[in-house]
C-alpha cells in the first residue's frame, strides 16, 4: 500500500512538472514503525528512487548493535516491487537496529529502532544517484562566539547546505567537514548529529551519509580556538556560499573582514542583544587539509577537500576577555613551590643504613620460614635467603646477639 501511494504521488508530480522547473519537494519517508502483520523478528524494507519508484536488486542490511557495541548484519535483496523481508535471528532485548542500503556507492540508513515482541517492523528508504560536484551545492554560514577560560574562545559555525538537481552529494570515500584554522575539537551540534560523526580530538567531523537534493541540511559544529584578545578566523567553505554572517555580542566587534554599512542590531529573539554583520567572500585559499597533509603525508583527505575550496572567509573579532597575567604567574609560583617542597622532603628524609635494611629483611624471612610447612620448597628457599642475609650481617659485624646462623630446616 505504501509503495502504491508513493508511486502515484510521483507520477502526479512528474505530470505537472515543466522543463526547467526547480526540484519539487519530496514527501518525507515514513519512520520505522511496528507492523503487526509481520511475524516477530521480521523487518520489511521498501527502497524507492528519486521519483518514488521501486528499486529492484538492491542489497539491504538489517544491522543489530548490542550493548557491547558489537554489530551483526542480516542481509537481503529487494525484489521487483523494491521490497525485501528479512528475518532477524538471535534477537536481544538490549539491542537496537537500523537499516542500511548502499546505492551508487553511497550509504543510506534509517534511525535506530527496536524490534517489538508482538510483531515485526516496516521501514522505507529513498536513494539517489550520486554526484561529486561541489558546485551543485549551495550553502550559507553564520558564526557566533563566546569567551572561555585560559584565553580561549568557543566558535559556533552554523552551516546550512542544499543540493540542486536530482542527485545526492557524496564524494567517494566520504568527506571531512573542517573548522576554522587553529580550531580544535569539532563537536557536531544536535541538529547535525544525523549527518556528522564526531572524531575524537580531531578538528573535523565526518559526513556519515549523502546530502539529499532539494532539502536544507544543517551541518553545524562547535570549535575551540586560542585568542590574544583578538581572534583571527580563517575558514574554508567546501561549497559555494550565497551568504556569510557573524553574530556578535555587545562586548565583541568585527575588526576586519566585514562588509561596511550592513550591521543589523538584534534586540529580541536572542538571549541577549547581538549585532549581525555580513562577511566578505574572499577568493579560495590553500585548503587546510592540504596544509596538514604537507606535514603528515599519511593524513587522509577526500578529493573534494584536496582541491581548492570554493570560498575562504577571513575576518577578525576583538573584545575577548584575557586572563590577567598575574594569575598565570601565581599558578606557576604555587606549582613550583609545591614541587620544591616535595623534592626537599625526599632529599631530607632519613635514610636507613645497610645494616637496618638487612635486619628488616631478616625478620621478614624468619616470619615466612616459621609459617611455611616443614620440608616444603617455600621453607627451603626462605632458609637459603636467610643464610645469605646472615652472612652479610656477619660481614658487617652487626649479627644479633646469640644468633650466628639461620634456623635449621
Amino acid at each position: 500500500e505504501l509503495n502504491r501511494q508513493q508511486a502515484e504521488a510521483a507520477q502526479q508530480a512528474r505530470g505537472q512538472a515543466q522543463p526547467g522547473d526547480a526540484p519539487r519537494g519530496r514527501r518525507p519517508m515514513p519512520p520505522v514503525t511496528r507492523d503487526a502483520s509481520l511475524p516477530p523478528d521480521r523487518v520489511r524494507v521498501l527502497v524507492v528512487d528519486k521519483d518514488d519508484q521501486p528499486v529492484e536488486g538492491v542489497d539491504v542490511d538489517i544491522v543489530r548493535i548490542d550493548a557491547a557495541r558489537d554489530e551483526k548484519r542480516f542481509p537481503g535483496k529487494t525484489g521487483a516491487l523494491g521490497i525485501v523481508e528479512i528475518d532477524v535471528t538471535d534477537t536481544k532485548k538490549d539491542a537496537l537496529y537500523f537499516v542500511e542500503v548502499v546505492y551508487d556507492e553511497a550509504p543510506y540508513t534509517t534511525h535506530l529502532f527496536d524490534l517489538p515482541l508482538s510483531g515485526g517492523a516496516s521501514a522505507a528508504l529513498r536513494v539517489f544517484e550520486r554526484t561529486e560536484d561541489p558546485s551543485k551545492v549551495r550553502s550559507a554560514v553564520h558564526f557566533e562566539f563566546d569567551s572561555l577560560e585560559n584565553d580561549k574562545a568557543r566558535i559556533l559555525v552554523a552551516y546550512e547546505v542544499m543540493v540542486d538537481g536530482d542527485q545526492a552529494y557524496w564524494p567517494r570515500g566520504g568527506m571531512q567537514m573542517w573548522g576554522p584554522r587553529a580550531a580544535t575539537v569539532a563537536k557536531p551540534l544536535p541538529e547535525a548529529e544525523r549527518w556528522l560523526e564526531e572524531v575524537e580530538d580531531a578538528p573535523y567531523a565526518k559526513l556519515t551519509r549523502p546530502i539529499p537534493p532539494g532539502e536544507p541540511i544543517k551541518l553545524s559544529m562547535g570549535f575551540v580556538a586560542p585568542h590574544d584578545g583578538t581572534l583571527q578566523v580563517e575558514w574554508d567553505a567546501p561549497f559555494p556560499l550565497i551568504g556569510a554572517r557573524v553574530a556578535l555580542k555587545d562586548e565583541l566587534d568585527l575588526s576586519s573582514g566585514g562588509v561596511a554599512g550592513t550591521a543589523e542590531k538584534i534586540e529580541h529573539g536572542a538571549p541577549e542583544p547581538m549585532t549581525l554583520q555580513d562577511l566578505e567572500l574572499a577568493p579560495a585559499a590553500k585548503p587546510l587539509c592540504e596544509e596538514l597533509r604537507a606535514k603528515d603525508p599519511d593524513l587522509a583527505c577526500p578529493r573534494v577537500l584536496a582541491q581548492a575550496p570554493i570560498h575562504t572567509l577571513e575576518f577578525s573579532v576583538e573584545g575577548f576577555v584575557l586572563q590577567p597575567p598575574y594569575l598565570r604567574w601565581i599558578a606557576l609560583g604555587v606549582g613550583s613551590f609545591i614541587a620544591l617542597v616535595a623534592a626537599l622532603a625526599a632529599l631530607l628524609r632519613p635514610r636507613r643504613s645497610r645494616a637496618q635494611v638487612l635486619e628488616a629483611r631478616r625478620r621478614e624471612l624468619l616470619a615466612r620460614v616459621k609459617a611455611a610447612p616443614a620440608g616444603s620448597n617455600e621453607r627451603r628457599r626462605g632458609l637459603e635467603a636467610l643464610d645469605r642475609i646472615y652472612r652479610q650481617l656477619e660481614a658487617l659485624g652487626v649479627l644479633p646477639e646469640g644468633e650466628s646462623a639461620p634456623p635449621r630446616a
